[in-house]
């Protein structure tokens, strides 16, 4: 017998062994990739959570002026005092992800949540637009849409979305 003794079925066989030793491999690689990216989210986060853990007043008021927030407000029935809540995380997160990318969207439309017919719903609106039904009760843009913005002016603005909760109580407490 001359040549290659082996069956199609053992050349299967070794064939689906091979395969999955490079699964087994793969996915190793995989588990120790995603280990190791964890941990360095973790380190990001960690340093974003000490650089807000002091505010800059100055990149607040800056910020400020290149940003237009809406903020959701209450009106207390006996004193008459309006107070201020959260902006959504959602808008403050996809406000934070197209300063990052190069305001693709702000440049555009501000973010806005509105609330019809018992619902809050999304609706992201050109400048000077609003819904067809309902109302933006709370929105994140850009006070002059048109204006170019340096790296310092988004790192501000980043500064601000990172630190909302500062601006609410400030602006509760004047």
């Amino acid at each position: 017998m001359e040549g290659n003794n082996q069956t199609p079925l053992m050349e299967l066989n070794k064939a689906l062994l091979a395969m999955e030793d490079e699964y087994t491999n793969k996915e190793k690689e995989y588990k120790e990739y995603c280990a190791a990216a964890n941990m360095r989210m973790t380190k990001i986060k960690k340093d974003i959570n000490l650089y807000k853990s002091s505010v800059d007043a100055n990149k607040i008021n800056y910020a400020m002026n290149i940003l237009d927030l809406r903020f959701p407000t209450n009106k207390d029935y006996r004193t008459g005092k309006r107070t201020y809540s959260k902006i959504y995380s959602s808008l403050v997160s996809a406000a934070k992800t197209d300063l990052v990318s190069g305001l693709n969207k702000l440049k555009r439309e501000y973010i806005g949540q509105k609330y019809y017919e018992g619902f809050d719903q999304r609706c992201d609106c050109e400048y000077g637009y609003g819904p067809s039904h309902g109302s933006v009760y709370q929105s994140i843009g850009l006070r002059n849409p048109k204006m170019e913005l340096s790296d310092y002016d988004i790192e501000c603005c980043l500064y601000l979305l990172e630190n909302l909760d500062a601006v609410v109580t400030s602006k509760n407490l004047a």
